[in-house]
């Protein structure tokens, strides 16, 4: 059986620290990104499609229905370590210097791209 707590991440306070126990691996678990910053940098990613009335989903309409090549305007990122972006919560972000801690730690299991 595995058992489920929370625990606030004081990273940017804008995480939640998901541990999971009864796994194979101790210490194993999951971050709850709870900040969505508006930041996708329409011009510089690939492509960006939005969802448009015609959609017939008016939940979505407005918010990113695909990006590629994801860019963001750093600019509008502030002092945001650990977000989502809006309207396209896909892509997780995280600062360089979270990114060196978790090699660091050895935590695996993430990929990385530079947006």
């Amino acid at each position: 059986m595995t058992t489920l707590a929370l625990e606030r991440n004081p990273v940017a306070h804008a995480t939640w620290a998901i541990p999971a126990s009864g796994t194979r691996n101790p210490g194993c678990g999951r971050w709850l990104a709870t900040r969505f910053v508006r930041c996708i940098d329409d011009k510089a990613s690939k492509e960006v499609q939005y969802w448009m009335p015609e959609d017939e989903r008016p939940e979505k309409i407005g918010h990113y229905r695909g990006v590629i090549d994801l860019r963001i305007d750093r600019a509008q990122v502030g002092n945001a370590k650990v977000f989502r972006t809006w309207g396209w919560s896909v892509a997780l972000i995280v600062s360089e210097d979270i990114k060196a801690a978790l090699g660091a730690a050895k935590i695996t299991g993430a990929r990385f791209e530079e947006v």
